[in-house]
């Protein structure tokens, strides 16, 4: 739905989208991972508080 506000640069504005995918990918992996390694109820709790995040973005997109 994103790419639909540029139909013209379609490949631009697909490449921007991967790349800022990946740099928020990057950045999560070396910053918060390693601070979540310490047992596996840290890592639940890493999980958790991702899914909270991505729920709340969806509400927000949503209305």
């Amino acid at each position: 739905m994103a790419l639909n506000h540029f139909p013209n640069n379609s490949g631009l504005a697909s490449s921007m989208q991967s790349f800022i995918q990946m740099l928020l990918f990057a950045l999560l992996s070396g910053l918060v991972a390693p601070l979540l390694f310490d047992s596996a109820l840290n890592l639940a709790y890493g999980v958790m508080a991702g899914l909270l995040v991505s729920l709340i973005c969806w509400v927000f997109a949503q209305g």
